[in-house]
């Protein structure tokens, strides 16, 4: 499991079998808070979700021949589904 991105965190990252959480810095919240204008209090902490192609079944990373960890895009097609719901649940007022 790799959990080596480029990005700043403020405590150690939480690794999962197929979903990382990385919280980002004060400094990194306030800027993203500010530049999308997010209605959240002042000092709220933001955290990113990695979510990768790794598959676990029965606590149990998959690993398929010749190196191949995974269903390559899976991570992509999870976040595309999530984001079209977040999207949908929005526009209805039921999130925001």
């Amino acid at each position: 499991v790799n959990d080596d991105l480029p990005i700043r965190t403020k405590g150690a990252v939480h690794s999962g079998k197929v979903r990382s959480v990385y919280w980002l810095t004060d400094a990194d919240s306030a800027r993203l808070i500010a530049d999308k204008q997010y209605d959240v209090p002042h000092g709220t902490e933001l955290a990113i979700m990695v979510i990768s192609d790794r598959i676990s079944a029965f606590d149990c990373i998959w690993q398929g021949e010749n190196g191949l960890n995974g269903v390559p895009g899976k991570g992509i097609a999870l976040n595309s589904v999530a984001a079209h719901w977040f999207k949908l649940f929005d526009d209805a007022g039921l999130a925001g």
